[in-house]
C-alpha cells in the first residue's frame, strides 16, 4: 500500500506529459495540417486579438506552405485548437481520477493516455 502514493504520482506525471504532447500537436482543420506549438498559437491570438486581417492575409501549413485566410479562417484554426484542447483536458481530468481512485498497482498500469 505504501508503494502507491508514488505508482500513482508517476502515473499522473505521464498522463499530463501525454496530454501536453497531444494538446501542442499538429492539428488538421480545413483539410490542412497546421502547426499548433506554443509559439504558432500566440502568434494566432496576437493576429486575432485585433479583430480583422487585411485582405491579402495568410497563415502558412507544416510544410511552411502559405494558405490565404480570412479572420473568420483564422479563427477556425484557433477554435479546433480550442476545441481539442478541452477534450485533452477532460479526457485528462477523468484518468487522473481514475489513477487516485485505484487500490492496486495492476489498477493503475491499466490507466493509459490513448
Amino acid at each position: 500500500a505504501e508503494i502507491l502514493p508514488g505508482k500513482k504520482a508517476n502515473k499522473i506525471e505521464s498522463l499530463i506529459a501525454s496530454a501536453t504532447e497531444a494538446n501542442y500537436a499538429d492539428i488538421t482543420q480545413d483539410s490542412i495540417v497546421w502547426k499548433a506549438d506554443e509559439a504558432t498559437r500566440g502568434l494566432l491570438a496576437e493576429v486575432l486579438s485585433v479583430g480583422s486581417v487585411p485582405v491579402t492575409m495568410y497563415w502558412r501549413d507544416t510544410d511552411g506552405v502559405s494558405h490565404d485566410r480570412t479572420y473568420v479562417q483564422l479563427q477556425a484554426i484557433g477554435y479546433a485548437i480550442l476545441e481539442r484542447g478541452l477534450t485533452i483536458d477532460t479526457s485528462l481530468t477523468s484518468k487522473v481520477a481514475e489513477v487516485n481512485a485505484a487500490t492496486t498497482t495492476a489498477a493503475i498500469e491499466a490507466i493509459t493516455w490513448e
